[in-house]
């Protein structure tokens, strides 16, 4: 068994927000990263208003999995590794939060 055989290169899905939610249920339990790319020409009102559902989508799912987290395998030995992964993505979702809702206020100031 050769190396290639064992890692195999992430799955990468490009398109509009609609496009990429048609693949739902392939990603459904599967760890993603979503990069909002800036768009060359200013948004239409309705094509605005759809981002904003969609991102409110991702933030309502990252709430109720923060809120309700799958469950974690006991371990029976230290893992320092998955200790400091933890951390970080603890202080990471923190930092997300504080940004998105001081985006979301900035946002109801706005309408």
């Amino acid at each position: 068994m050769s190396l290639s055989d064992v890692i195999q290169p992430p799955l990468r899905i490009e398109g509009t927000w609609e496009q990429v939610v048609a693949h739902s249920d392939a990603l459904r339990g599967k760890r993603v990263i979503v990069t909002v790319l800036d768009d060359p020409r200013p948004l239409t009102d309705e094509e605005n208003a759809e981002r904003h559902r969609g991102l409110r989508e991702i933030w309502d799912e990252v709430d109720r999995l923060a809120a309700n987290p799958p469950p974690t395998p006991q371990r029976t030995k230290p893992d320092p590794f998955g200790d400091a992964l933890l951390e970080e993505y603890n202080q990471q979702l923190a930092q997300w939060r504080t940004r998105r809702d001081s985006q979301t206020q900035a946002g109801e100031r706005q309408t």
